[in-house]
C-alpha cells in the first residue's frame, strides 16, 4: 500500500477503519461480527506507525527528525493512557458499548482533523506521494522536493537485520510488560487497583520518554541513546522481577522501563529513516517491515511469556524481557561499530 497510494489517503483510511470496527463491535451480538471487528481494528491501527513515520521522515531531517519522530510516537502513547483511564468511567456511565461508540465518534472527528492538516501548505511541501517517491528508472528519490541518489542496496528481509532484531525485541518486551505487568504485581501482593494504576503510570512514562527522545538523541547521539535505553530497560526488568512485591521498587522499575523502552521506538524509526534515504528504493515499505517486526515480536514473546509463566511463575517472563533487551544492547553496539568502520 505504501508504494502505491498517497499518505494523505492512507492515514485517514486507517483511522476510518478503526472507527468502523468500534461501531461494529458495539452493535455485535454474536461472535462472528466481533471477530470481524477485531480484524478490521488491527488492520486499521497498523497504518499509524509505518505511514506516520514515513510522513515524518519526509517532512523532517537532520536534528529535527528525532524530535518529530518522538512527538509522533509520544501521542500514540498518550492515547493509550487516555483510553486506560477513561474506559472504566465510560463503561460505568454508559454501559459496555459506551467506550466503543464514544471513541468511534472521536475517531471520525480525528479523520476530519487529519484531512484538514494534510491540506496545509507546510505538509504538502514535503512532497509526500508514496507511489511517486522513487523514480525506478534513474534511481533518484525526491525528498522535500530535492533529488538525491539512491544506492538501492538489497536485503533479504527488505531492511538490514539490525532493524528487524531490535524492533522484534522491543515489541516483545512491550508485550510482556503490557500484558503481564499488572498480573505480576497483583500476584506479588499489590492490590489490583494499585496494580492498574501503576500500569497507567507505565504508559504515562512512555509518553514522556518518547517526547524527550529527540533531545536525548541530540545530546548522546542516536545510537548511544538506543544502547543506553535498552541497557536501562533490561536492568529495570530484572529489578521488577526480583522486587515485584516491593511497591516502591516496582513502581520505580515500571517508570524507568516505560520511559526507556519508549525511546527505542522513535530512535529506531529515525535511524531507519536516515538509512533508507540513501540506501533503499522502497522507503515507504521499509517502515511497514519495521512495524511488522514489532508486531511479530509482541505476538511471539506474548505467547511465550504466557506459557512459561504458567509453569515457572510470572517473574520468569520479565527475566526473559531482561535477557532480550540486553541482547539488543549488543546489536546496537555491533551496528555502531559497523557504521564507524564504514566511515573510516
Amino acid at each position: 500500500l505504501t508504494q502505491r497510494y498517497d499518505a494523505f489517503l492512507l492515514l485517514p483510511a486507517g483511522i476510518s477503519l478503526i472507527a468502523a470496527s468500534m461501531f461494529i463491535f458495539a452493535l455485535s451480538h454474536t461472535f462472528l461480527p466481533m471477530l470481524i471487528s477485531a480484524v478490521v481494528l488491527r488492520f486499521g491501527s497498523s497504518f499509524f506507525h509505518p505511514v506516520g513515520a514515513y510522513v515524518v521522515s519526509r517532512c523532517y531531517s537532520d536534528e529535527r527528525l528525532d524530535g518529530a519522530m518522538g512527538f509522533e510516537s509520544s501521542f500514540g502513547n498518550l492515547g493509550i493512557v487516555i483510553a486506560f483511564i477513561s474506559s472504566a468511567p465510560l463503561y460505568l456511565h454508559f454501559g459496555w458499548t459506551g467506550p466503543f461508540v464514544i471513541y468511534a465518534a472521536f475517531e471520525i472527528f480525528t479523520v476530519l482533523v487529519t484531512v484538514a492538516s494534510f491540506r496545509s501548505n507546510a505538509i504538502r511541501q514535503c512532497g509526500i506521494t508514496m507511489g511517486q517517491a522513487v523514480d525506478e528508472e534513474n534511481g533518484t528519490v525526491r525528498f522535500s522536493g530535492k533529488p538525491g541518489t539512491v544506492t538501492s542496496e538489497r536485503y533479504t528481509l527488505g531492511i538490514p537485520l539490525f532493524f528487524i532484531i531490535t524492533s522484534f525485541i522491543a515489541g516483545g518486551s512491550n508485550a510482556i510488560f503490557g500484558n503481564y505487568g499488572n498480573l505480576l504485581l497483583y500476584h506479588s501482593g499489590i492490590g489490583f487497583g494499585v496494580s492498574n494504576d501503576l500500569m497507567a503510570m507505565w504508559f504515562g512514562s512512555a509518553f514522556i520518554g518518547a517526547l524527550v527522545s529527540g533531545r536525548l538523541a541530540a545530546r548522546l547521539t542516536r545510537m548511544n541513546a538506543l544502547a543506553l535505553s535498552y541497557l536501562i530497560a533490561g536492568i529495570g526488568s530484572v529489578f521488577l522481577s526480583v522486587y515485584s512485591h516491593n511497591l516502591a521498587i516496582a513502581s520505580l522499575s515500571l517508570l524507568i522501563t516505560g520511559f526507556t523502552l519508549s525511546i527505542t521506538y522513535p530512535a529506531t524509526y529515525s535511524e531507519l529513516s536516515v538509512f533508507a534515504r540513501n540506501k533503499l528504493r522502497n522507503q515507504g515499505s521499509s517502515f511497514g517491515i519495521l512495524y511488522s517486526s514489532q508486531i511479530a515480536g509482541a505476538t511471539f514473546f506474548g505467547f511465550l511469556a504466557g506459557f512459561v509463566s504458567s509453569d515457572f511463575g510470572l517473574n520468569i517472563s520479565f527475566n526473559i524481557s531482561a535477557v532480550i533487551l540486553l541482547l539488543s544492547v549488543v546489536a546496537v553496539l555491533l551496528r555502531k561499530a559497523k557504521i564507524s568502520r564504514s566511515q573510516q
